[in-house]
């Protein structure tokens, strides 16, 4: 397995100053961010809150990760498709952590081989992690062309999914990934050091 694979989250910037006082939280947590300012498909958020995984636990219990960038959520955001909540592409941080943070912590986890909530994903806990880079579809995930019908199954395998239970201590974080320098700046502002933050156009649409 190659040691140091990054996982990508998206949030909004607004999230960034509770994330940085009680690290990256879960719906159910409470430590939960009561202004948690979503900007997901409202009814993909809807469905993770009933999805059941292996374990008995439903998505809600889980933080979600990618495994690249630039994902069909983010598109659909940026472009506002579907009941996505309008945002600013300034607005979009990615927050990356590397799997031996995890791996290493006292941190369940489990990571799928398609976006969760898909009847087709097959789900994979800690036993599997060497296993990783067999486990899912690397072509996939990091595909730039993946518009069309014709491309549905390989939109569903790009958007494997890396699910960490409980919360996530921000010790943990290896850093951000913003748009523009005024999002640069603004992070720092929370308080983010900013050897931490990447400014990284390219990561988005």
């Amino acid at each position: 397995m190659q040691t140091n694979i990054p996982i990508f989250r998206m949030v909004h910037i607004d999230n960034i100053p509770h994330i940085i006082k009680y690290g990256i939280t879960h719906k159910n947590s409470i430590n939960s961010n009561p202004n948690y300012r979503a900007i997901g498909a409202l009814d993909i958020i809807s469905r993770r809150a009933t999805k059941v995984c292996p374990r008995g636990h439903t998505l809600d219990d889980y933080i979600p990760f990618y495994f690249w960038y630039r994902s069909p959520m983010l598109y659909a955001i940026q472009n506002q498709y579907g009941n996505t909540a309008p945002t600013p592409t300034e607005d979009i941080i990615y927050i990356i952590v590397r799997l031996p943070q995890i791996i290493g912590s006292t941190l369940s986890y489990l990571f799928t081989d398609a976006h969760a909530i898909s009847p087709f994903s097959r789900f994979y806990d800690a036993s599997d992690i060497n296993n990783i880079e067999e486990k899912l579809n690397w072509k996939a995930i990091k595909n730039p062309s993946w518009g069309g019908e014709e491309n549905s199954f390989l939109r569903l395998k790009k958007q494997a999914e890396f699910l960490v239970y409980g919360d996530i201590p921000y010790h943990l974080i290896a850093g951000f990934v913003v748009y523009n320098q005024k999002s640069k700046e603004r992070l720092t502002n929370f308080g983010v050091a900013e050897a931490q933050i990447a400014v990284r156009p390219h990561y988005y649409f």
